[in-house]
């Protein structure tokens, strides 16, 4: 039924945005309609949802205003769409079909990708979904939810002016997650994943559709799908080649394994979105600065780390359209950007700097830049740029600017300054070499689509060869995480035994607490283990220029199925109390346990989770009492005590 649930919501939600996109932009092609129905869904409950944030609003008023939203944005398409006799499937719905169906089957590659990265989702993404999955969990269950530190539901400060509350995708997906009753870990790494990536393809075609108009290019419609090819290589594994030092994207694992993240969207469209209207300024100046704006907006949503994008784009966007317009204003401007860029400073941030780190330098842009895996796409810019210059003079003169603004010092200071975290700055850089790496893409499959007559003509060519091609992209990047066929059907068992994302065990040792809790009538803080070995070697990643053996994180998982209960010590543990019961999990004896009871009682902890029966004379002594059940999985056996 959760899958039901999700493949129904999917199939709903992208007829929505869609019937949305044809009402406002009906003249545009299917792709962009398609975003503009996101945008502005988003625009309106994402502006919701930071006033309920801020203000501390009750969680059901924005359910149901998000509800009602949907549906009157949907009634109110409808209508215009039928008043204005407007098509909604221009050739008809089989054209349709024709013109867009590659754009599914790359988001549908790329989502089916996520079952083989069983052990890294296991790990809660290096912990961070111990945050962001238990807050989509919790909204509709508790009384304050803006007071509760996500990752371990006890009480936190709220703020109104807070980073956190500028960010809306979690409040957003708790409303669907609650309407449709399905576990948060499906929703958010698989529904939200999927339409994550559907967007990212849809992007790339509405980008490439106008680098070809700027261009004057004549390439088919049927033909622009297949340039979404290139996001599945921009979804290659990473971590594998980071750990054999051949390119590290920092934090790259986001868009493999988290592409539910606001950052990983951003990552994704950042550039690609607000290029956009850069390109269609000269068009519709009023319209272009509008959709800039709302973009802007519905990205900032996402993660607060678009920012520097934003400034990049902004930046670059006036200084093309001085060029274009060869408006001689273009040295004032340049020099009063250099002046700003000096009076910023790096801040110890310069992005071509080297910075120490594991015992070796590294320098993310200049490393990426001239990685064997850059390089190609690089020289491929390059000479394409030139012999075809006088077609790509407008295309050409943005992605120059863009380099200058993260190459030529002072004016990356720009970029450095309003990251202000290290971590965003190298994930702007990222988002950089990604964009690098998708206009190589672009003009080489222009060449392909102009030039080639065979596959440009020929519909069966391109389908089977581009289907064939994703096909093997998928396979590869699997192959680099799994290194052999076999794992790969390893991890596809694991799957299939596991098959809502997190380990099963979990979602039963949280279905066991959510009934203790109701039998007893009583808030459970519990002691868990923070992790149980995963008992594999083959998957490795690599998270803070480290590698690293993901395991499965316990502690941090129980409140994405358990939201009212308390885990004092879901990650980073540093606590005396933790260390007391440590002791005592693994060493079950009297000594352990009148240390550990003696913290216990001081605390609000009324559940403990063992590993075995050793110590149940000692706690059932002190009035602990043993669950009826116990969870067992291979992974381990799990036994609940509590009072």
């Amino acid at each position: 039924m959760n899958y039901c649930k999700a493949i129904l919501f999917i199939i709903g939600y992208l007829t929505i945005i869609y019937i949305i996109g044809t009402a406002i932009g009906a003249k545009y092609s299917a792709p962009r309609r398609f975003i503009y129905g996101y945008l502005l869904n988003t625009f309106i409950v994402s502006a919701a949802g930071i006033f309920t944030q801020m203000f501390a609003i009750n969680w059901y008023i924005y359910y149901y205003f998000v509800l009602i939203v949907d549906l009157l944005m949907l009634i109110a398409s409808i209508y215009k769409i039928r008043r204005d006799g407007i098509i909604l499937f221009d050739g008809g719905f089989r054209s349709f079909v024709s013109n867009y169906w590659f754009l599914i089957l790359v988001a549908l590659i790329a989502t089916s990708l996520v079952a083989i990265y069983n052990f890294e989702l296991w790990d809660n993404n290096t912990t961070d979904d111990a945050y962001y999955l238990a807050r989509m969990a919790y909204y509709p269950y508790i009384k304050n939810p803006y007071s509760i530190d996500p990752t371990t539901g006890f009480p936190s400060v709220h703020k109104i002016i807070d980073l956190r509350n500028f960010t809306s995708f979690e409040i957003e997906a708790s409303v669907y997650i609650y309407f449709l009753k399905i576990y948060s870990t499906l929703f958010a790494r698989g529904v939200m994943s999927f339409i994550n990536y559907f967007i990212f393809s849809v992007s790339i075609y509405a980008f490439v559709e106008k680098v070809i108009e700027v261009s004057g290019l004549e390439v088919r419609r049927q033909n622009i799908q297949y340039y979404s090819i290139i996001m599945l290589l921009l979804c290659f594994e990473t971590a594998q080649l980071a750990i054999h030092g051949i390119i590290d994207i920092r934090d790259g694992w986001m868009i493999n394994h988290a592409m539910y993240f606001g950052a990983s969207l951003i990552r994704s469209v950042g550039f690609i979105w607000l290029l956009i209207p850069v390109l269609e300024f000269e068009e519709d100046k009023k319209k272009s600065i509008l959709l800039f704006v709302i973009m802007a907006f519905v990205l900032l949503a996402k993660s607060t780390v678009v920012i520097p994008i934003i400034a990049a784009v902004v930046i670059v966007g006036l200084a093309y359209h001085l060029i274009l317009k060869k408006d001689k204003r273009i040295f004032i401007y340049t020099i009063i950007l250099i002046a700003i860029s000096l009076l910023f400073g790096n801040e110890g941030k310069n992005i071509l700097s080297n910075y120490y780190a594991d015992g070796g330098y590294y320098n993310h842009l200049l490393d990426n830049l001239t990685s064997p895996v850059v390089i190609p796409f690089e020289l491929a810019i390059l000479f394409l740029g030139i012999i075809r210059r006088k077609k790509y003079l407008k295309a050409n003169i943005l992605f120059a600017l863009l380099c200058i603004m993260f190459l030529v010092p002072p004016l990356n200071n720009i970029i450095e300054t309003t990251s202000v975290y290290a971590f965003v700055n190298k994930r702007t850089v990222s988002a950089f070499t990604m964009y690098i790496v998708l206009y190589a893409c672009i003009l080489v499959l222009n060449e392909v689509f102009t030039s080639i007559t065979s596959v440009s003509k020929n519909v069966l060519v391109r389908n089977i060869s581009f289907t064939l091609l994703s096909m093997l992209i998928g396979l590869s990047s699997a192959l680099t995480v799994d290194r052999s066929l076999n794992n790969i059907k390893q991890d596809l068992i694991v799957f299939k035994n596991n098959r809502y994302l997190a380990p099963s065990f979990i979602i039963d040792l949280a279905d066991d607490l959510n009934e203790i809790s109701m039998q007893t009538h009583k808030k459970i803080t519990i002691l868990t283990p923070q992790f149980v070995s995963a008992q594999q070697d083959y998957h490795q990643r690599w998270y803070n220029r480290k590698k690293e053996t993901p395991n499965i994180a316990l502690a941090g998982s129980i409140r994405q199925f358990a939201p009212t209960v308390r885990v004092p010590f879901a990650r980073n543990v540093d606590d005396t109390l933790f260390e007391k019961y440590s002791a005592f999990l693994f060493y079950p004896n009297e000594k352990n346990f009148n240390t550990f009871i003696h913290a216990q009682k001081k605390s609000e902890v009324n559940c403990i989770v063992m590993w075995n029966k050793k110590g149940d004379r000692l706690l059932k002594d002190n009035g602990f009492k043993r669950y009826k059940h116990k969870v067992s999985s291979q992974y381990c056996v799990l036994y609940i005590y509590y009072k």
